[in-house]
């Protein structure tokens, strides 16, 4: 009777293990997730996912950086204005402090890896940073969910597009995951620990949209530093 019923059991366990690899078709374990993205923010994010101050972004890419700016629809560009480092460093310290945990290496597949991981504490003045004026794009970071300043949410939208919306989208690939780094000498964007996102013209003018996969074959890796804002 014990030998039927561990029969039982396990032709039972073998149905659900089919069911599983039926959910997840002919999918390996990297293409199951590209094509199942999740919303949520990986448990062991890279950098942090809190961040005390509003920020400017900036795409820097072939050496220059240029300022973000936001359209009315939510969706960012960049281009052609390149961001001017202040003649004079901003002192001031934020409140908060990051210890070494908050700030891991990434797990990424990035063939440079050389965070800034010695540094304890996260210091204003060590960084770019941005006097605000009227009309600036700034942005906010709280448990990993980027927000504008109309509090829309940052999300990586079906297209693989970076903007912003009111409501996310259904079929969007990220809605959370966003991060800050240290890495290179810069405050990186990172979005579930990955600081690479590729840009793609928009006109012959040097405008462009940004992305997180290249989506041209002229699309070029670029890198989105987060500047600090002081008033």
């Amino acid at each position: 009777m014990k030998f039927l019923t561990a029969l039982a059991f396990l032709g039972l366990s073998c149905i659900a293990q089919s069911s599983l690899i039926q959910e997840r078709g002919d999918y390996g374990d990297d293409d199951y997730e590209k094509h199942y993205p999740s919303k949520t923010y990986d448990p062991y994010p890279v950098g942090v996912t809190d961040f005390p101050k509003k920020f400017a972004i900036g795409a820097k890419v072939d050496g220059k950086i240029y300022i973000v700016n936001e359209i009315d629809d939510g969706q960012i560009e960049f281009g052609p204005d390149e961001y001017k480092k202040p003649k004079k460093k901003w002192s001031k310290h934020p409140k908060k402090k990051y210890s070494k945990h908050d700030w891991k290496r990434s797990d990424d597949d990035e063939d440079e890896d050389d965070y800034d991981s010695d540094d304890e504490d996260y210091s204003g003045s060590d960084y770019l940073t941005f006097s605000y004026y009227q009309g600036l794009a700034w942005f906010k970071l709280k448990n990993s969910v980027l927000t504008d300043k109309k509090g829309r949410i940052g999300e990586i939208v079906a297209n693989h597009q970076f903007q912003f919306d009111d409501a996310i989208q259904p079929d969007a690939l990220y809605s959370k995951g966003w991060s800050i780094v240290k890495k290179y000498g810069y405050l990186l964007l990172a979005i579930n620990g990955k600081t690479k996102f590729y840009d793609s013209a928009v006109d012959s003018y040097g405008l462009y949209k940004v992305y997180d996969e290249p989506i041209t074959n002229e699309s070029r890796e670029i890198k989105l530093i987060v500047i600090p804002l002081h008033y």
